[in-house]
């Protein structure tokens, strides 16, 4: 029997939902907690990218900010937030 390594994760809260991008999830649980903002406010706000990345990380450690960032907001350009946002 193997113990479970550090990257996995400790609680099924913490699991990645299957069809949904790792930093959409993270922005989809950021978002949770702070209604009103936006992709282009959180990501201009110092303060409020790092409390995205935090979330980010503690699903995958291993997302770069600058690959996270631009997914958001190629997933924001190209309309694909709003069905995650819509159910």
């Amino acid at each position: 029997m193997t113990e479970p390594s550090e990257e996995t994760p400790s609680n099924s809260s913490e699991a990645v939902t299957p069809n949904i991008p790792v930093p959409l999830l993270a922005w989809l649980r950021f978002r949770a907690v702070h209604r009103s903002v936006s992709v282009d406010r959180m990501v201009c706000n110092p303060r409020l990218r790092d409390g995205f990345l935090q979330i980010l990380w503690r699903i995958d450690a291993g997302i770069g900010e600058e690959t996270a960032l631009w997914s958001l907001m190629t997933a924001r350009k190209n309309k694909e937030l709003r069905r995650f946002l819509a159910g």
